[in-house]
């Protein structure tokens, strides 16, 4: 084996360390237990640009598609822009997820995790709460928004993840003239886009509200600093609208 290898960064950790004194005064030590994490919240961010990329290019073709009534393009070009929206929108809450997973592991659960369990509290109301107690959330303007992006996204991934195959009245889509089944209203290019930028915004807050948090979360910042600013990059460098543009025309 060449060893251990962290690919792009992660905490090392040496456990059962210890250094024992044998029969004949000289000390040994047992060997360690060495373990490993990584953090997988910046590659959820980094394949919902890439969905949301996607989702565009096909998006911008539609257009001229219809305009000579190429039906079957039009047909595969929705299709295309659906799968890349589902990517999109499920990476964003995926992210969201794991940024929560990692910030539990080091900050411990809410106070009142067992009691969420015990009601079967949703879980984007955990996730927003949990942010709220161990980000110091003081702005309850900023929590309201939170609990309101996260639910929204929350919704579009279990809407991809537990999809029904029921009948359902066609949702108008003015952008083709045509009424689709609701999914191709749902996953859309304009709804990837917004999901991906709004998660990206939020999640940079909360990166800036580590300096507020406990010491361990703290001690995190840097790294987490390093990792956002990569997806910023990916995200200023692909074929996305801005950030605050797309936050100020939702």
């Amino acid at each position: 084996m060449r060893g251990i290898t962290l690919p792009d960064g992660g905490d090392f950790q040496l456990r059962d360390l210890r250094i024992e004194i044998g029969a004949d005064g000289k000390p040994r030590m047992a060997p360690p237990t060495v373990a490993v994490r990584a953090d997988l919240w910046p590659y959820w961010l980094a394949e919902g640009i890439d969905g949301a990329v996607d989702s565009s290019v096909h998006a911008a073709l539609i257009p001229e598609a219809l305009a000579q009534r190429r039906e079957d393009e039009v047909n595969k070009l929705l299709i295309h822009e659906l799968r890349a929206s589902m990517r999109a929108l499920t990476s964003s809450a995926f992210a969201i997820d794991a940024f929560y997973g990692s910030v539990k592991e080091r900050a411990g659960e809410h106070p009142q995790n067992a009691l969420w369990r015990e009601n079967g509290t949703a879980r984007y109301k955990q996730v927003v709460e949990t942010f709220h107690h161990h980000l110091k959330i003081r702005d309850n303007h900023s929590v309201k928004e939170a609990r309101h992006r996260i639910k929204q996204l929350f919704q579009m991934r279990d809407w991809a993840v537990h999809a029904r195959s029921e009948y359902q009245g066609p949702i108008y889509r003015p952008d083709i003239d045509a009424a689709v089944p609701w999914q191709y209203a749902a996953f859309r290019s304009e709804n990837a886009v917004n999901a991906v930028a709004m998660t990206i915004d939020l999640m940079n807050s909360f990166v800036i509200l580590l300096a507020g948090a406990d010491s361990t979360l703290q001690e995190w910042k840097p790294r987490v600093e390093d990792l956002m600013g990569r997806v910023i990059e990916k995200y200023q460098a692909s074929s996305l609208p801005p950030v605050s543009q797309v936050i100020s025309e939702t």
